[in-house]
């Protein structure tokens, strides 16, 4: 318990709280608090399975892991186009945060083109990655092939479109053979024939001039088998360029020139649609295809044949189809599809034979181009691949681990009912022994009148159990003026209560006590004025309303039980004036009610929120504005820049989307005073939706730009928009989708689940604290300023007066002390930070595995964090029942579990198991049906289990309300400030105009007199208000000698420090300390934690 005491330059001094519970005392909500980071483990651990399974999935681990490949950058695309260079370089001139060394043109034109000079160095890892991944398949293949097969793989011989050579060829499957080629394809098959050899298979594509090439070759030869169609082999296609004049195609500046030096002789892929109707390829396309043939091929070869070792098989293909195939299957360079030759007619002979793992096997080059009576052309092309099986295992990873957070997710909400119920049980608090009654009339003031009258209406019901008192609420929230007026009475009350026993322990030096005697003065004089005010509200013409609500005390908590019973039975337990009353049970405690809204209506209440919600969006849309302009000319050109820049921006990024959200959670806290919500519990849950609604909307318009500032700078992939994320994964999407999914992963690696919550701390609590202490000196202690700046900085003082003279003991007190535990803030990152981590499973990363595995040491680190925060850093604040906590976890099963269903089903038609080939909106449409299903599946489940956790269970130990209010201090009676100021004010003006108070005024206690009890502390006789961090004030006299002799230190509050600093300050400034003993009389400050360990 926490008390604030500027006389000795000590901000906090620590004092004991003896309660029974000790473990919690604010409430179930804590608890179920630190449940829900538990459960947080366990779903990081579950995701960083699935997500590590998935990362190896396909050879996409071997292709993702190169760190040369994560610098592949758009940049190096967009210096292809003057458009973008004129877009570009202002951004790298101006960002603050360039790698640049210089900002001259002649600077800023070299960096460009040595970073445009390693976009080769890319394309080769990409391509050493493909191939890494083709020689683990065939490795894993061998086992199960048993054969040796030898390839004849023959070029067709020449076409009508070989010998127009100055157009652009292609697939075109029509095209027929020249004459020439007639000759060739005879003279073929009679080598073949001298040579010897025999095939036990021929396969040719479906093109003409292949199939003409074959049936006349096999003619020469002899082979009187099936030629057997294989449409996989066919020539490559090349778009909308076939059939165009080449000199104008391969020009220099033209298309094809500017994508192999964009995307380098590999990965190039001509644009457009042919007029068969089929999309250009890229020589990795090809290999793709004519891989999976030869594939199924060796696989189907069946066992070795004693009589018949190898099998041969030959197969008239095409140049560049052909080329691509063999530079895969012998790891060759991406160069070798343009300086490799292929004739026509000219024989490839390759060998597989399927040794054991350590023996040498594999593919043989046996011969290449075997062309000694034809020739051929030269073609250029480069490919992009698929990444056959990725997106499925990605789909079965996902779907898997949904089922697992749903199960997972059901049992944990069970578990926290059956919490909230066993806490409700077996822990006696003031909520036990209370009962609302409504539609009292507003002028029924007189507690004692009151309470005799509850006690005979519980009488004639035959409820045998004794009434404690009544505490009314009271209307004085309408009049702002009034509601301030009354809360400043009670601090000046407080303020006046804690200087008394401050003199009585005659703990400060002389300085300090002549201080707190002008100080104790100066309230006295206020608190005078006071009663004589709080008098009229009592007894007079300015008397308070009541709201026609009353809080009903019974002695035992079994006597709650039974009126609720009772009630349930028979709706007429209360009547008053022949009108009924309505009674509610209580769950939350009495710091938890809003005394002061207790007069406002529901409808009032509705209505108010919808203001409170509108004055939110006002702040939302204009910070998001002004971010927006960050994201426009920061973000987005400088990942035009270069990803190597990306890491550091985009966790500055990350940094500052957390700033936003927290200032956007200050404004919902403001917003939130004004609702005029009756109980705390249903403020938080108002707090937490609205509060994680506009984070959530912050957090992903962030994202979303983020990934759009990525698309945006290739061209290509901007003119197709989103669309390409929800099409068959393809290395298209991988490159883009990596660095997508990089950017994120730096933007929430550390900056989102780390460095927010730590900046949260430093500038929520140690810059404020120490802001304050500071500026409050050099005003009012030090004044070493002009006055007239000290009006200035006295602005940054929070709670100030009007004069820079002096500062109030208890102004200087509410500007410094700590805010309160936040719980609708910490559920919000709760569930927001997992949300983020799987919105990055939408795409392909090899961080994904990491950002579980750091989502699973961020709930560790949250759970301490949290502890320390609300332990020792934030204010007390009750969280009484498990209101907020069941919202919380309706919006987990609704938004981050229903978008892991939802991402399982995108991967399911990615990999084309469904809708394959659709149109967008039916695999959008698709999506939103399964985030729905998702929904209503989480709802549905919610439903079964609430009938069998209800809250208005009976407690399982009877208990007394003198001995909960010993354990709890607070009670309904000192929360209410309005029956605080009448105890305090208009009673003892009662007791002495009263004939009995006259006669056993020395007697009798004050309650005794009264005939209801007063608002007290552990004294029944001595008037207390309770106040989060003014326990103290509630003690003994015992317990409060052991206050004054006790010196508590805590290790872990920056506050002991400062303390130290502080006190040794003030002692250099008055020259009590002298350069000689300056280190033995600063060891003397410093704290002692010898105790602490």
């Amino acid at each position: 318990v926490n008390r604030w005491d500027l006389f000795g330059k000590t901000p906090r001094t620590k004092y004991p709280l003896a309660v029974s519970n000790s473990e919690n005392i604010m409430g179930m909500g804590i608890g179920l608090f630190y449940n829900g980071i538990r459960f947080m483990v366990v779903v990081g651990v579950l995701t960083t399975l699935s997500s590590y399974i998935v990362a190896d999935s396909g050879g996409l681990h071997e292709i993702m892991q190169s760190p040369e490949f994560t610098r592949l950058d758009m940049l190096l695309q967009a210096l292809m186009t003057t458009k973008m260079k004129n877009n570009i370089i202002p951004a790298v001139v101006l960002s603050p945060m360039t790698s640049c060394s210089t900002t001259t043109p002649e600077g800023i034109q070299e960096k460009l083109q040595s970073v445009a000079a390693s976009r080769l160095m890319a394309a080769e890892v990409k391509r050493s990655a493909w191939d890494a991944q083709k020689r683990k398949k065939e490795l894993e293949a061998r086992p199960r092939r048993r054969r040796t097969v030898r390839f004849y793989f023959i070029r067709h011989a020449q076409s009508l479109a070989n010998q127009n050579a100055y157009l652009v060829g292609g697939r075109d499957v029509m095209t027929p053979l020249t004459e020439n080629g007639e000759t060739q394809a005879k003279l073929l098959g009679q080598r073949l024939q001298r040579e010897g050899i025999a095939f036990d298979r021929i396969f040719a594509s479906h093109a003409v001039r292949a199939r003409r090439t074959a049936e006349l070759a096999s003619a020469e030869l002899g082979f009187t088998g099936n030629i057997e169609e294989e449409p996989r082999v066919v020539e490559f296609c090349q778009g909308d360029l076939e059939k165009k004049p080449r000199a104008d195609v391969y020009a220099e500046g033209g298309p094809v020139k500017r994508g192999i030096r964009r995307d380098g002789n590999l990965f190039y892929r001509p644009p457009g649609w042919s007029a068969e109707g089929v999309r250009g390829e890229s020589a990795w396309d090809t290999e793709v295809r004519y891989s999976q043939f030869i594939d199924e091929l060796l696989d189907a070869a069946g066992e070795e044949d004693p009589g018949h070792q190898e099998l041969v098989v030959a197969i008239f293909t095409h140049g560049m189809s052909l080329k691509s195939f063999v530079r895969g299957a012998i790891s060759a360079a991406p160069s070798f599809s343009v300086t490799a030759q292929i004739d026509n007619t000219s024989i490839t002979e390759m060998r597989y034979a399927p040794q054991k793992m350590d023996e040498l096997g594999g593919w043989s080059l046996v011969r290449f181009n075997d062309t000694s009576h034809l020739r051929a052309d030269r073609v250029q092309r480069a490919f992009k691949a698929n990444f056959p099986g990725s997106p499925r295992d990605r789909a079965l990873a996902f779907g898997v681990l949904y089922v697992g957070l749903l199960a997972s997710s059901l049992y944990f909400v069970a578990a926290q009912k059956r919490f909230a119920k066993r806490f409700d049980e077996e822990s006696t608090s003031m909520s036990d022994f209370c009962v609302l009654l409504k539609g009292l009339p507003t002028d029924l003031t007189d507690e004692v009148a009151l309470k005799k009258w509850a006690e005979a209406q519980l009488a004639q019901s035959r409820i045998n159990f004794e009434v404690q008192g009544v505490s009314i609420g009271y209307d004085f929230g309408g009049d702002e003026a009034l509601k301030w007026e009354v809360y400043d009475m009670l601090d000046r009350f407080c303020s006046a209560t804690e200087i008394e026993l401050m003199l009585k322990g005659k703990t400060a030096d002389a300085q300090e006590m002549a201080f707190a005697k002008e100080s104790l003065g100066n309230l006295k004089d206020d608190v005078a004025k006071d009663r004589s005010k709080a008098q009229e509200w009592f007894d007079g013409e300015k008397k308070l309303k009541g709201t026609g609500q009353a809080f009903l005390v019974m002695t035992k908590s079994t006597g709650k039980d039974a009126i609720m019973k009772a009630y349930e039975a028979k709706e007429s337990l209360f009547t008053y004036q022949q009108k009924q009353i309505q009674v509610a049970e209580v769950n939350s405690e009495p710091p938890d009610i809003c005394w002061e809204n207790l007069g406002i209506a529901d409808e009032a209440i509705a209505s108010n929120e919808w203001k409170a919600v509108g004055q939110v969006l006002q702040m939302f849309i204009f910070i998001n504005v002004l971010t927006m302009g960050f994201n426009l000319y920061v973000v987005m050109p400088y990942l035009a820049a270069g990803s190597n820049a990306s890491g550091p921006l985009m966790t500055v990024n990350g940094i500052i989307m957390g700033i936003i959200n927290g200032q956007l959670g200050g404004k919902v806290w403001n917003s939130a005073w004004g609702v005029g919500y009756h109980r705390k519990d249903r403020a938080d849950v108002w707090l937490f939706n609205v509060n994680f609604a506009i984070t959530l909307c912050n957090t992903f318009i962030s994202l979303f730009m983020t990934i759009y500032a990525v698309i945006a700078t290739d061209p290509e992939v901007a003119a197709e928009g989103v669309g390409m994320f929800f099409k068959e994964l393809s290395t298209t999407t991988v490159g883009l989708e990596s660095t997508v999914g990089h950017t994120l992963f730096m933007m929430l690696i550390p900056g989102q689940l780390f460095v927010n919550p730590l900046m949260g701390y430093l500038q929520g609590n140690i810059v404020p604290f120490l802001q304050a202490n500071l500026v409050a000196k050099i005003v009012y202690v030090w004044k070493c300023l002009p006055e007239k700046l000290l009006f200035l900085l006295k602005a940054l003082l929070p709670w100030s007066p009007d004069n820079v003279d002096k500062y109030e003991r208890r102004n200087a007190e509410n500007g410094m002390v700590a805010g309160q535990i936040g719980l609708p803030w910490d559920y919000s990152n709760l569930i927001l930070n997992p949300l983020s981590v799987f919105f990055t499973f939408f795409f392909v990363s090899t961080n994904s595995s990491t950002e579980s595995a750091y989502l699973v040491a961020w709930a560790v680190f949250f759970f301490m964090y949290s502890r320390f925060m609300h332990l020792r850093v934030q204010s007390v604040a009750f969280h009484s029942t498990h209101k907020l906590d069941r919202s919380v976890w309706m919006v987990w099963g609704c938004v981050p579990l229903a978008l892991i269903g939802t991402c399982a089903m995108t991967w399911v038609f990615r990999a084309g198991l469904v809708l394959r080939g659709a149109p967008l909106w039916q695999k959008v449409l698709l999506m939103l049906v399964t985030y729905a299903l998702s929904c209503l599946v989480w709802v549905l489940s919610l439903r079964a289990l609430y009938p069998l956790l209800k809250e208005d269970s009976p407690d399982v130990i009877e208990g007394d309300f003198k001995d909960c209010k010993r354990e709890w201090i607070f009670s309904w009676f000192n929360c209410n400030p309005v029956f605080t100021l009448k105890c305090l004010y208009y009673l003892p003006k009662f007791l002495q105009d009263a004939e009995l108070g006259k006669v056993k005024e020395k007697l009798l206690k004050k309650k005794d007199i009264w005939g209801h009890p007063i608002a007290c502390g552990d004294d029944e006789d001595v008037v207390r208000y309770f106040k989060p961090g003014k326990e103290f004030l509630h003690f003994s006299p015992e317990k409060q000698k052991s206050i004054r002799e006790g010196d508590f230190q805590d290790w872990l509050e920056f506050e002991t420090y400062l303390a130290h600093i502080n006190r040794f300050a003030e002692q250099v400034r008055q020259n009590k300390v002298n350069s000689g003993d300056f280190y033995e009389k600063l060891e003397d400050f410093l704290p002692n934690f010898d105790d602490a360990f």
